[in-house]
C-alpha cells in the first residue's frame, strides 16, 4: 500500500484550515481568532453563572429551616446573610415571592 492510499491516522492530520479543499464553517474559524476564545470564555463563564445562582436558589429549601432559626430564634447568623438577598428578592419581585413560598412549601410540608 502506498503512501496516498493508506488512510491518514488522527495524529496525522493537519488542522482544517491547512487542509486544501476543505470548507471550514465561521464558527470553526473564529475559535481560533482572540475574539472567538473571548466569546467562548464568556459562554462558558455565563453557563456557570447560571448554574451557580440557579443552586444558591433551589438550596434555600433544604435550608429553609435553618434560615429560619437564624433569623427568628438565635440561631447562625452566617446563614442568615448567605440567604437574606433571596428574601429581599421576595420581597420586592412578588411572581418570585410566590415561587419561593411554593417550592420552600416543597420541603417543609
Amino acid at each position: 500500500m502506498s503512501g496516498s492510499d493508506r488512510p491518514r491516522l488522527l495524529s496525522e492530520r493537519t488542522p482544517p484550515a491547512e487542509q486544501p479543499g476543505e470548507v471550514v464553517s465561521p464558527a470553526e474559524a473564529q475559535q481560533g481568532s482572540p475574539r472567538g476564545r473571548v466569546r467562548g470564555w464568556l459562554f462558558g463563564f455565563a453557563q456557570r453563572m447560571f448554574l451557580l445562582v440557579g443552586f444558591y436558589v433551589l438550596s434555600m429549601g433544604p435550608m429553609y429551616w435553618h434560615w429560619y432559626g437564624g433569623r427568628f430564634a438565635g440561631g447562625s447568623q452566617l446563614i442568615v446573610a448567605f440567604y437574606e438577598p433571596l428574601f429581599i428578592l421576595a420581597t420586592l419581585v412578588p411572581w418570585f415571592g410566590e415561587w419561593m413560598d411554593w417550592y420552600v412549601g416543597l420541603w417543609i410540608a
